[in-house]
């Protein structure tokens, strides 16, 4: 059983050595349902060698466990998430994950990357799922990807270009509603400039 909100999932884990009824996993993101049944699996094993006794210790770092600038909650009104994802399979994760955890919200997507990275194909799979587009140049004046580019390359999207996220975020917060999430990615780069703890700058 899986069921999801902004606060994390709930899930049940059905092992053979245990059976849990509906805890917390606050992480967000269905790419870490898929880490997390790899971490069962292991623990699993731990257990049967008699490594461990105890299942305890896995439900509370379900309970408790966060990872900065992986789809991470902001805050909640309007919904605002930072995900560091940097490359097209980050990009399709973290799409998966929006559309499973809002299906009907609007998007809007302040983006900045990296000129380095495959930015042209993030940007053919931001600009399907969405509504409005904030253009940002990350913090890495030597391989950052000057915000006018997205701007040409999805003008009909594209609220603005911002050398400053602070100001693409305020605008982004003017314009959205209830029904509004704000996604802030494209890079670590980026998000970092929230100074969000503990969040590696070194894609």
């Amino acid at each position: 059983m899986i069921k999801r909100s902004i606060t994390g999932f709930k899930v049940s884990l059905h092992a053979k050595t245990t059976n849990i009824a509906a805890t917390t996993f606050k992480l967000l993101g269905d790419y870490q349902i898929d880490n997390l049944t790899t971490v069962v699996t292991v623990y699993e094993w731990l257990f049967n060698q008699q490594v461990i006794n105890d299942w305890q210790p896995l439900i509370e770092m379900m309970q408790h466990i966060q990872i900065p600038g992986r789809f991470q909650v902001l805050q909640r009104d309007p919904l605002v998430i930072l995900d560091g994802a940097h490359n097209v399979d980050g990009t399709q994760a973290l799409l998966k994950g929006l559309s499973n955890l809002n299906a009907n919200h609007k998007l809007f997507f302040i983006l900045g990357f990296l000129k380095d990275k495959d930015y042209s194909g993030m940007l053919h799979l931001y600009a399907k799922a969405a509504d409005r587009i904030f253009a940002v140049q990350p913090d890495n004046p030597s391989r950052a990807l000057r915000p006018t580019t997205i701007q040409t390359m999805l003008d009909n999207k594209v609220v603005g270009s911002y050398r400053d996220l602070y100001t693409a975020l305020q605008q982004a917060l003017t314009l959205a509603d209830a029904d509004t999430t704000i996604v802030v990615t494209g890079s670590f780069y980026l998000i970092k400039e929230l100074e969000v703890p503990n969040v590696s700058n070194a894609n």
